[in-house]
């Protein structure tokens, strides 16, 4: 049997917020703003 190929680990920066019954997941790179925007809203 073969190997497979060697998966990497990736991280995914993201913020989660909850506004009444719907959820909104904002992502995008390190230091964008992402937890700026979700307090804002």
């Amino acid at each position: 049997m073969t190997p497979g190929p060697i998966v990497q680990p990736e991280n995914i920066h993201g913020t989660a917020i909850l506004i009444g019954d719907r959820g909104i997941l904002i992502t995008g790179p390190s230091g964008l703003g992402k937890t700026t925007l979700a307090l804002a809203l």
